[in-house]
């Protein structure tokens, strides 16, 4: 059975996963600083390791999950929800400041993206009331525990995620 390792961006998400569990093991990015050799490392320890990628909701851990989406296969993926990544001050997000909930929420509800895609289209976040509403389409992408994004994202990582279908019900069901 390969271990587990946690793709994150930094110390500070180390600190914070370390707290939710001791043992945990996990690779720094060094935020945007994701270059040709730790790419390799990672190529390398794949047959030892399963990876989990843990990177912050926002536009440069979007940038780090995108590579590593590009150059490595078999990645699971986690997600935090951009309210539950906010530092106290709100003036900040990342990892490092969820709760250990949060984290364990997040660990738990991983996304497998395999060989088989959905089907979703726009037309789908259409008929969901999600296109044209900025606010639900957040709502969405929260309950889903995948990134916000514009509707093209949305529905895309809907597909690469294969998002089930009785998910995107809960949504709906929760909005009534």
């Amino acid at each position: 059975m390969k271990r587990m390792l946690i793709i994150v961006e930094g110390k500070s998400d180390t600190n914070k996963l370390k707290k939710f569990d001791p043992d945990i093991q996990t690779f720094e990015t060094s935020g945007l600083g994701l270059d040709k050799s730790k790419i390799d490392y990672l190529k390398k320890v794949n047959d030892s390791y399963d990876f989990i990628v843990f990177t912050d909701p926002d536009g440069p851990g979007e940038i780090i999950r995108a590579r590593l989406i590009k150059e490595l296969k078999n990645l699971k993926h986690a997600y935090l929800p951009n309210d539950k990544a906010l530092s106290g001050d709100k003036k900040s997000i990342g990892v490092e400041h969820a709760t250990i909930q949060d984290i364990k929420d997040a660990l738990d509800n991983v996304y497998i993206a395999g060989a088989k895609k959905g089907n979703y289209t726009i037309g789908d976040l259409v008929e969901m009331g999600v296109y044209a509403n900025k606010e639900k389409r957040m709502r969405l992408c929260d309950h889903l525990r995948i990134a916000y994004g514009n509707n093209k994202k949305v529905v895309s990582q809907m597909n690469y995620f294969n998002i089930e279908l009785k998910k995107i019900k809960e949504f709906l069901e929760g909005e009534k």
